[in-house]
């Protein structure tokens, strides 16, 4: 394994060895990094890095750089060493982001994902206060067993959980459509909710990990919301409320409306604290 610098002082490409040093501030001509490399942007080499091929190293780490990295519709792969940004601009675009570690957005950091899927195997860690990040309307899927969603107000467009024993800390907000795909997961927190303003899809047999999970579903957007279930599953705690907005021209109220061919199963809370909860003919089984 080794260590490679992005020291271009100028707007540039990737896949150019005169970009590439061993040492932070040292001379290029280095190899463009692999999967056995460390990338590494810092202070000694601000210049831009436009994407220029598909891109897979071991790991990846942003600090004190205040340029911009540029997806350009070029896919991205880090292996097991992970993701830290701690400032610069990262913006996606056109392609897959797979992490196979963790992925820290830290600091000053400035993250716009990808429009097509952004996966973590790890720990997906952001912290609001001082950060910024744009889902960019792409997936974000947790993919591996025992990988964490550590969030506190973070939005994004599409939640996918396809991992084992999926952990989510604290709260997040997903305005188009949580995907239940296969596995598991729970809260860590009492405090841990998802808010979803679009819609529940649960594709498999999926089980809301452990009878004590305090994880909590809110349907509270401002439009009509769909929970579908194809597969059966269990969902920990489900809360109703549709105060944000009321439809126009004396419409019925905005509802949450269910579809699917399996019975909708709340494992302990289920509460409607506003609006309309539609079983459209499917069997609600609450406390099982």
């Amino acid at each position: 394994m080794a260590n490679r610098y992005w020291i271009s002082g100028i707007s540039s490409t990737w896949n150019n060895t005169a970009n590439w040093s061993n040492s932070s501030g040292g001379s290029g001509g280095y190899s463009v990094p692999n999967i056995n490399d460390l990338v590494i942007f810092d202070s000694n080499g601000n210049g831009n890095c436009i994407l220029d091929t598909t891109v897979s190293i071991f790991g990846l780490t942003v600090l004190n750089y205040t340029g911009a990295i540029f997806q350009n519709n070029k896919e991205i792969q880090i292996d097991s060493s992970g993701a830290f940004f701690n400032s610069g601009n990262f913006t996606g675009s056109g392609a897959d982001i797979r992490i196979s570690g963790n992925l820290y957005l830290q600091g000053s950091c400035q993250f716009i994902s990808t429009d097509s899927t952004l996966s973590c195997d790890g720990t997906f860690n952001y912290n609001p206060t001082i950060g910024f990040f744009n889902s960019n309307n792409g997936v974000v899927s947790l993919d591996a067993t025992g990988c964490v969603l550590d969030t506190t107000g973070i939005s994004l467009s599409t939640l996918q959980f396809n991992a084992d024993k999926a952990l989510v800390n604290q709260y997040v907000y997903v305005e188009d459509s949580v995907i239940l795909k296969s596995g598991s997961a729970r809260s860590i927190s009492s405090s841990a909710k998802i808010h979803i303003r679009g819609d529940l899809t649960c594709e498999s047999d999926y089980n809301w990990w452990n009878s004590f999970n305090d994880l909590q579903l809110w349907f509270d957007g401002s439009t009509y919301q769909n929970l579908e279930y194809n597969a059966g599953g269990v969902i920990p705690n489900l809360y109703i409320d549709k105060t944000a907005e009321t439809p126009k021209y004396n419409r019925e109220p905005y509802q949450v409306k269910c579809y699917g061919n399996s019975p909708v199963v709340i494992k302990n809370v289920f509460l409607i604290q506003d609006g309309t909860f539609n079983t459209n003919s499917l069997d609600i089984q609450v406390g099982i």
